[in-house]
């Protein structure tokens, strides 16, 4: 079995944890685009997970990190993604990125980065 950074291409490339990492990083622009008094803020990955965790999703420090450096994928996913698009501020349009590009890096990782950009092609940076 080939393993996600065998068949990660080059190291700019959009994987589901830099699009998630991406989303954490931008959580202050959603926020003030509803509520502009806001300060702009830097949401942790702690304070992400502290969210999810209210939100009924457990999942600790280490794992989080796991899946936004690529070297893991979450355990539940439908669950993941429900939750990290409610606690992130996020839309349909960026729920959708999010899978999609998760589905193409699980594909990735267990076939090819081939074959998986053929059956889910990746997201590009000019669709976000």
């Amino acid at each position: 079995m080939n393993s996600r950074k065998e068949n990660e291409g080059a190291s700019d490339a959009i994987t589901f944890g830099s699009l998630l990492r991406s989303y954490r990083e931008s959580y202050s622009d959603r926020l003030r685009k509803t509520h502009p008094e806001m300060p702009r803020v830097k949401l942790t990955a702690l304070a992400l997970i502290e969210c999810m965790e209210k939100s009924g999703y457990s999942l600790s420090s280490g794992s989080y990190t796991q899946i936004e450096n690529g070297s893991n994928f979450p355990h539940d996913p439908e669950r993941f993604l429900a939750t990290v698009t409610r606690c992130l501020l996020l839309d349909g349009r960026h729920y959708n990125h999010l899978a999609r590009q998760l589905a193409h890096d699980v594909v990735q990782s267990r076939i090819s980065k081939a074959i998986a950009d053929i059956a889910i092609p990746p997201i590009s940076a000019l669709e976000d």
